[in-house]
């Protein structure tokens, strides 16, 4: 294996990066940790585990066979889900529904609860995770890193954090992310992360689930995803310009043709090269293929994020459908109040038997005439309208109380009308804590699988396209050197619950002794901890020295006009900030 081969493989550079080797210090010199890898033993033994093989270059990937193989079985798994999923995109996205083709999207469709739900909910999650033109993930240091030097490590940091940021604006994610937060909404979301050309640096895209076989691997993400599709023949040169077509392809390529080609795209995590292969296997000549194209990552390009899981399947669910009872009671509940008000205006007929009447010649229309044998009597008129006892109101309430489930569940409830009953505080707050509580476990597990990956495959490509500043070797994320903190308008919301407990702490303590009382007690000095809770660049606050000088000055200052002597510097060298108005 060649020094460029090792350059993009992991196998061979990226596999030090939790070691003590001379990368390893490299990174931990780079942003102060150093003290922190020599402090911890596990980081030693987790070096020797890690430390790649010396016939890393000889091991061979999956045979062709292999993947055919899994990808199948991956395929079968996916089908105990795919009746769920179809009836869940009927009610909810019937243009993405496998019959969408033939034109009746909305047959049968009568309410549009689920189709509001849909549209509301990708909406919600990229305010709530991912906001556009926001800052919704921080880079900063781990626990690992030694006290006195996070607040320098952060400041590097924060630089990464910017230049990520950007390409992620730049590159479309926020497009691409939207439309897989549609799919999350069934159950489970896949986006593709690939290194673009010198016009854009990432090209991202949004993959329907359905159409993939997924793994899970041994911590429980998905590891290695498998997804056939035809790609028109004049985009695969565009696609894939180093791939080694065949004959019959390459021809295709070259005249242009828009015939499709089928191919069978394969990403697996391999162990022996601590890697990700991404193999292209072209499926037009006799099975199982043949292998034209494949690349390693050091991060792994697929994103594949469930909504709730369960211990059996790989495959998520989502709210819509976990609401999808509701969503079809709500479409029932509507065809019926429908039906009912078609009776109620033009209710059947019944017409006596009297050889008068005949029902095939006869013609109900304004101004018509009609010959009957009888318009009353004691037997009655030829023709009467059949009476329809029904209770629509009753169903209308069925109705409301089935809208505000789905609403719920979607996450598309909103807070009352302005010109509906005045609410109290007491209640937008329980309601705001309703929502927290229900919405807390899935986007733990969207902060655990999705933001995390997102922000590695950001770094990997930067590093390749050789952005100064942006070495991933040094900006591994192994959340104990370095880490990704979520601070999105969800997670800033949850944050903000600890900064408003110690407002009210120190509220507290000065409203009983004053600031004496403050100053005695609370470390006032470390407040400028509060600014990453939330959310606030580490631009905002002064370096340690240039503050320590100034808490300093002010302290002698407040000590001088109050007839006392300066506070001294505590034993751990930080000075403490002392009767300060």
């Amino acid at each position: 294996m060649g020094a460029d081969q090792r350059r993009e493989s992991p196998g061979a550079a990226g596999a030090h990066g939790r070691g003590r080797g001379s990368e390893g210090a490299r990174r931990a010199g780079g942003f102060g940790a150093s003290d922190a890898r020599r402090r911890s033993p596990s980081a030693d033994m987790a070096g020797q585990r890690r430390r790649p093989r010396a016939d890393a270059g000889r091991l061979m990937a999956w045979l062709v066979k292999d993947i055919n193989e899994r990808a199948t079985a991956a395929e079968n798994t996916r089908k105990s889900m795919q009746p769920y999923i179809e009836r869940t995109l009927q009610y909810a996205m019937p243009w993405r529904h496998p019959r969408a083709k033939s034109g009746a999207i909305f047959e049968g469709l009568f309410d549009a609860s689920g189709l509001h739900g849909a549209h509301k909910f990708p909406g919600r999650v990229q305010a709530d995770v991912t906001p556009p033109s926001q800052r919704w993930y921080q880079l900063e240091a781990g626990p690992l890193v030694a006290e006195d030097q996070r607040e320098a490590v952060n400041r590097k940091l924060d630089f990464a954090t910017t230049v990520s940021q950007r390409v992620l604006d730049a590159s479309g994610f926020h497009k691409a992310s939207k439309e897989s937060y549609a799919d999350l909404g069934v159950g489970t979301g896949a986006l593709l992360g690939l290194e673009g050309d010198d016009n854009e640096i990432m090209r991202w895209s949004a993959v329907p689930p359905w159409q993939l076989g997924i793994e899970e691997g041994p911590s429980g993400r998905i590891d290695n995803v498998y997804w056939r599709r035809a790609y028109p023949a004049w985009q695969l040169a565009r696609l894939w310009p180093d791939a080694k077509w065949p004959e019959a392809v390459r021809t295709k390529i070259l005249a242009g043709s828009r015939d499709a080609v089928q191919l069978l795209q394969a990403s697996y995590y391999d162990h022996d090269i601590r890697a990700w292969r991404y193999v292209v296997v072209c499926c037009e000549q006799a099975q199982p293929g043949e292998t034209v194209w494949e690349g390693i990552n050091r991060t792994n390009p697929w994103n594949v994020f469930r909504w709730w899981t369960t211990p059996d399947s790989p495959w998520g669910i989502g709210p819509l459908m976990l609401t999808l009872p509701d969503i079809m009671t709500a479409n029932k509940a509507v065809e019926m109040i429908l039906k009912a008000a078609a009776y109620a205006l033009v209710p059947p007929l019944m017409v006596s038997h009297d050889g008068v009447v005949n029902p095939d010649t006869l013609r109900i229309a304004p101004h018509a005439l009609i010959r009957v044998a009888r318009t009353g009597g004691p037997m009655g008129s030829s023709i009467q309208p059949l009476e329809m006892n029904g209770r629509v109101d009753l169903a209308q309430l069925a109705l409301q109380d089935v809208r505000q489930s789905i609403a719920q569940h979607t996450l598309s409830r909103q807070l009352p009308p302005e010109s509906a009953a005045v609410r109290s505080p007491t209640e937008i707050v329980e309601r705001m804590r309703d929502f927290a509580f229900d919405t807390g476990s899935a986007f733990g597990s969207l902060n655990y699988e999705y933001v995390p990956n997102i922000v590695s495959r950001v770094l990997d490509i930067c590093d390749k396209k050789k952005i100064p500043g942006m070495d991933f070797e040094a900006l591994k994320i192994d959340q104990l050197v370095l880490q990704v903190k979520i601070t999105g308008p969800l997670a800033r919301s949850q944050t903000l619950t600890d900064v408003e407990s110690t407002v009210r702490y120190l509220e507290l303590l000065k409203s009983i002794g004053g600031q004496e009382l403050l100053t005695a007690i609370a470390k006032v000095e470390d407040l400028h901890r509060l600014a990453p809770m939330m959310a606030v660049p580490s631009w905002v606050n002064r370096e340690a020295v240039d503050r320590d000088k100034l808490l300093g000055a002010m302290g002698e200052a407040a000590a001088q006009g109050a007839g006392m002597p300066a506070p001294e510097a505590p034993q751990g060298g930080q000075p403490q900030l002392s009767l300060v108005a």
